[in-house]
C-alpha cells in the first residue's frame, strides 16, 4: 500500500494473542499505546513497504525523500498526545 498523506486510516488486527492468556486479557494489554505500539510499529512497516523502521530518538521511520516519521498511537484507554514521549509523564514538561 503507498502512503497518503492527510489521509486517515483504519485498520482492524484481527489475528491477535498469545499463547495461554485469554484474548480478552490480550486486548485490554493492547489498550496500553505504549504496549501497543511495539506490535504497530512493525505491522506499519509491513502494511508500507516503503517505511523502515529504525526506533530512534526522536522519531520511528525513515522513508526516501521524506523526513524522518514518529509513529503516534491512540487507544480508547488513554487517548493521543502529540509530542515527543520524553515530555509526557510524571515531572517531565512540554517544550513547545
Amino acid at each position: 500500500m503507498q502512503i497518503q498523506f492527510n489521509k486517515v486510516y483504519n485498520y482492524e488486527v484481527k489475528d491477535y494473542g498469545f499463547d495461554g492468556l485469554d484474548n480478552d486479557l490480550v486486548i485490554d494489554i493492547f489498550k496500553d499505546g505504549r504496549v501497543f505500539s511495539h506490535f504497530s510499529e512493525l505491522l506499519l512497516e509491513n502494511l508500507f513497504p516503503e517505511l523502515v523502521y529504525v526506533d530512534e530518538k526522536g522519531y520511528d521511520f525513515t522513508r526516501e525523500g521524506c523526513p524522518n516519521l514518529d509513529a503516534k498511537t491512540f487507544t480508547k484507554a488513554s487517548g493521543l498526545e502529540i509530542c515527543p514521549s520524553n515530555m509526557l509523564g510524571q515531572g517531565r514538561v512540554f517544550d513547545q
